[in-house]
């Protein structure tokens, strides 16, 4: 099986503590409450060690020496390694913003990922409640036409359907979720939910990628949010902190504050929206801590 990374000392940042090499991606690297698990969360490296896509560096911080240069409107950036967490702890995510133009939206959160490293998506874990229902007949690889026993409680929204709709297989139907995150979906996109002679289809944008037997229980899912969003904020021209706790796991339909279903491991996202592209938003002292 594979092994967790050895994380140096030298990569948190003011911090040091052991890492235990064992050979399963699920087991946890020591954390205490208050130690930072992120690298360089406060660019004092004088690089973006750590991070994927942050751009550059600026001498603006708001503590030490150096802050982060975020990429502009509509460019994401992660954390570079997996953060192994355990969900029945909370954990608290931190960040310092500033704009050096124009006011700016940013947003802070996590990428969540399974016990095999595998990022579990928004639709994975997004269902429609109350629409659980079973196939009325086979359905083959290739297909773009489901034939559903019930489809009364699906929801056709022009705005969203048509592109991020989804329909999830081997669903569990007694109200505990467990299939979730389903990794058994159709394509992106539903373009009718019907009835034909009254009959409830639903048509897919894709075709199916496998065969589903007839009495196969389906849900109508959705995507929605690509991330776990902790806070999403305006900042100005001065240093504000933002942060927010996640504790605890979603049942069923995700919820504000919790992992997402089957979280074992984590990547940080910034994001930020702005109109100036020419003055830069700055980030400083990125903080992921387990708490009391």
């Amino acid at each position: 099986m594979k092994k967790l990374p050895k994380i140096a000392k030298s990569h948190i940042a003011g911090i040091s503590f052991a890492v235990a090499m064992v050979s399963t991606p699920c087991l946890l690297q020591a954390q205490n409450a208050g130690e930072n698990l992120l690298k360089n969360g406060d660019a004092e490296s004088g690089d973006s060690a750590g991070w994927i896509e942050f751009p550059s560096i600026s001498s603006n911080a708001k503590e030490g020496s150096n802050a982060f240069v975020c990429k502009p409107s509509g460019g994401r950036v992660f954390s570079e390694e997996l953060i192994p967490v355990s969900p029945e702890l909370p954990y608290e995510l931190s960040a310092s913003f500033m704009s050096e133009g124009t006011e700016a939206k940013v947003c802070l959160g996590l990428s969540c990922y399974d016990a095999d490293e595998k990022e579990i998506t928004s639709q994975q874990i997004t269902p429609i409640i109350g629409t659980e229902t079973k196939l009325r007949e086979a359905a083959s690889k290739g297909d773009t036409i489901l034939k559903i026993e019930n489809g009364q409680q699906w929801v056709f929204d022009t705005k969203w359907t048509p592109e991020y709709g989804f329909v999830a297989f081997d669903v569990d139907d007694s109200g505990a979720y467990s299939d979730l995150p389903n990794r058994n979906l159709s394509g992106a996109g539903l373009k009718s939910i019907r009835q034909v002679g009254g009959q409830w289809e639903v048509e897919l944008a894709k075709p199916l990628p496998a065969d589903f037997a007839a009495g196969t229980k389906v849900r109508q899912h959705r995507a929605e949010g690509a991330f776990l969003w902790i806070n999403t904020p305006q900042v100005g021209s001065s240093w504000k902190e933002i942060k927010g706790r996640i504790f605890g796991v979603s049942e069923g339909p995700r919820q504000p504050g919790k992992f997402w279903p089957g979280t074992k491991f984590i990547k940080v996202i910034i994001l930020v929206d702005t109109p100036d592209l020419k003055n830069p938003v700055l980030v400083d002292e990125v903080a992921f801590t387990q708490v009391e």
